[in-house]
């Protein structure tokens, strides 16, 4: 799924397991993006209590995430990618 292309955008698929994998492309300039409530919703998460993140670039867990959700992350520009695991709470 793409959601909301532009020089930034969010690419999101859902894994075998149900959790969502989202990347935040940015072909601009550095910038800090957003993945916020509606993204979530795109994602197929809108309707979680809460939600873990895993960043798989870093390799470390964030902290976990509470509606309304908003998930930010400094991108840098020309191709650069953050890369995050998405697990809903059960």
């Amino acid at each position: 799924t793409f959601l909301a292309p532009t020089t930034t955008y969010f690419v999101a698929m859902a894994l075998a397991n149900g959790d969502v994998a989202l990347a935040m492309v940015n072909q601009g300039a550095n910038a800090t993006m957003v993945c916020d409530s509606a993204c979530f919703t795109a994602a197929g998460l809108g309707k979680a209590s809460k939600v873990k993140v895993r960043d798989m670039i870093a390799h470390a867990d964030l902290p976990e995430l509470s509606p309304p959700f908003a998930l930010k992350a400094l991108v840098a520009g020309e191709g650069s990618a953050a890369a995050f695991r998405l697990t809903p709470a059960k």
